[in-house]
């Protein structure tokens, strides 16, 4: 994927894990374009490149070299990361064979409230995913 990306072409990739729930939840199927510090805007879904794991988490933060983000679902920031981390932008996700379109002005409005949101957006999806998990909420 990594060298995929930074030959400017497009990837498929699965999530894995809850971080980023209930945007994001493990098996659906993002679409990945390559992205620079520079063209990529707060608010947006990010993958980058954390030691050994490949993460996509939102952007909450940027200057001149490195970045900031964190997961919709956790309750603490990653840590800042150098811009060379950085492999892509998610611009659309799969889930049961329907795609969402992540780069419209409402997912930017979306994502901008998150950012704003972040302090308690780890507390709150993490009931919901509880709940939900317990069969509290749906099925």
């Amino acid at each position: 994927m990594e060298s995929l990306l930074s030959s400017g072409h497009r990837v498929e990739v699965m999530a894995a894990g809850n971080s980023m729930f209930p945007f994001l939840r493990q098996g659906d199927v993002l679409l990945v374009d390559p992205v620079s510090l520079r063209e990529v805007q707060v608010g947006q879904i990010v993958v980058f490149k954390d030691c050994r794991k490949i993460i996509a988490h939102r952007l909450i933060s940027k200057n001149q070299d490195s970045f900031l983000c964190k997961g919709d679902g956790l309750f603490k920031n990653d840590l800042w990361m150098r811009e060379k981390s950085l492999l892509g932008v998610v611009i659309a996700r799969k889930r049961k064979n329907s795609w969402l379109k992540i780069d419209s002005v409402w997912r930017h409005f979306f994502g901008r409230m998150m950012v704003v949101l972040t302090p308690v957006t780890g507390y709150l999806f993490w009931s919901v995913w509880w709940l939900g998990k317990k069969g509290r909420l749906w099925n």
